[in-house]
């Protein structure tokens, strides 16, 4: 549920639609993904080896294994949008900690922005990007330091 209200408040804030029909995209955003999931893998070319699917467009949800990421990583983007960059800020070290490929996640998207901020000569972009590193790096790193925490490495890596 709290999902499709997140999915729901983003696509409000970036859109000029009603609240009704913004909650019934989220729903279907949301079911589309299980649907996708229940038809399986003949239907979809699952790589059975590699447990992806490939060549094919899904939408944002169905990239998060686990839903309280994508609540977490959600609720970040929407604080942004809301303007609201301190609590931003605080949910993407949550998400940080919760996974590593969150980490790799944000630093692909801080990449991405760092090229829009390069083609468009936007220094807010630029901003936006080295704070999501700085964030990310900085908890990645605090964890492994402070804490040993190290990334989980593939079976027959030392």
């Amino acid at each position: 549920m709290l999902l499709i209200l997140a999915l729901g408040a983003i696509t409000r804030r970036l859109t000029s639609m009603t609240p009704g029909r913004v909650l019934m995209i989220a729903v279907a955003a949301f079911f589309g993904v299980q649907l996708l999931r229940h038809l399986g893998k003949e239907w979809f070319a699952l790589n059975p080896k590699a447990g992806s699917l490939h060549l094919l467009r899904f939408n944002l949800a169905y990239t998060f294994s686990y839903k309280h990421e994508a609540i977490i990583v959600l609720g970040a983007l929407l604080a942004w949008l809301r303007g609201e960059g301190r609590f931003a800020i605080a949910l993407m070290i949550c998400a940080a900690i919760c996974a590593p490929h969150v980490v790799a996640a944000g630093g692909v998207t801080a990449g991405m922005l760092l090229l829009i901020g390069a083609a468009w000569r936007d220094a807010s972009q630029f901003k936006l990007a080295g704070t999501l590193i700085t964030v990310l790096l900085f908890t990645w790193a605090s964890l492994h330091l402070v804490f040993g925490a190290r990334l989980p490495m593939a079976e027959g890596q030392s």
